[in-house]
């Protein structure tokens, strides 16, 4: 109870992050609480992301901006004990992935660019070792969409954009021996990445837009002929796969 009175506190005062919040005391006295009942109120706070406790004398509770991997977090734990297949994924992807790159329009600075391409780069390229090829070209592949996500505008969709992508690199594992088209796979992600790149250097969301859907699609049809398999822990910290996973590209 406490937790959400000072949530609608922070909210009435028109408090921000960066902003202090009032001392132990002078919130015992606000919310008329026990010292103890107050300072479980701020660790919790504190362990959903909204303040941060600083030591010394002139610390206290400072309000946060609830980053990006806490709330990834949480939502993995939402789904720890739900099944999602791959279709499933692609379902929302094939709606999102083109408004939030036709929302970026526009919004993508000059490093931008140069980080698109030098995403298209890595997955262009070869290595003589096969496994870590691959992992960096599945890392690109996803790196390139984030991107995109980060410089949309709309926060709602920069966000879900975001977590579709770290679904596909947290979950997707490839059977190796049903991954008998990588040449075609990849060829096709570089071909779409390196469009949908020149139509947003253009700024031409249209494009962009019916691009990234024309992706989508491919990517689907893609993912169900290699028979792809969403599996793992939906806790913990985003991750690659390590050793003795399949560690086939994600098609994005």
């Amino acid at each position: 109870m406490i937790v959400e009175q000072i949530k609608r506190w922070i909210v009435e005062e028109g408090k921000r992050p960066g902003d202090k919040l009032p001392h132990e005391k002078e919130l015992i006295r606000i919310f008329s609480a026990g010292r103890g009942t107050v300072r479980e109120a701020l660790k919790s706070l504190e362990v959903q992301g909204l303040i941060i406790n600083m030591p010394g004398a002139d610390g206290g509770a400072v309000l946060s901006e609830v980053p990006y991997g806490r709330a990834m977090h949480l939502l993995r734990n939402y789904f720890h004990s739900r099944t999602v297949t791959f279709a499933q994924v692609y379902a929302v992807r094939k709606f999102v992935e083109p408004e939030v790159a036709a929302s970026a329009v526009g919004h993508l600075s000059e490093r931008d660019f140069e980080q698109l391409q030098a995403s298209i780069k890595t997955c262009q390229c070869s290595d003589r070792d096969r496994h870590l090829q691959r992992k960096a070209q599945r890392t690109a592949e996803l790196d390139f969409h984030d991107i995109i996500a980060r410089a949309c505008p709309n926060p709602l969709m920069s966000f879900i954009g975001r977590f579709l992508n770290d679904v596909l690199r947290d979950l997707v594992v490839l059977s190796a021996e049903n991954f008998t088209r990588h040449g075609d796979f990849l060829a096709q992600n570089c071909r779409y990445h390196a469009s949908v790149t020149d139509a947003l250097r253009k700024e031409d969301a249209e494009a962009v837009r019916a691009l990234m859907h024309e992706h989508m699609i491919d990517a689907e049809s893609y993912m169900t002929e290699l028979d792809a398999q969403i599996e793992g822990t939906w806790l913990g910290p985003p991750r690659m796969r390590e050793e003795g996973a399949s560690m086939l590209p994600s098609n994005t």
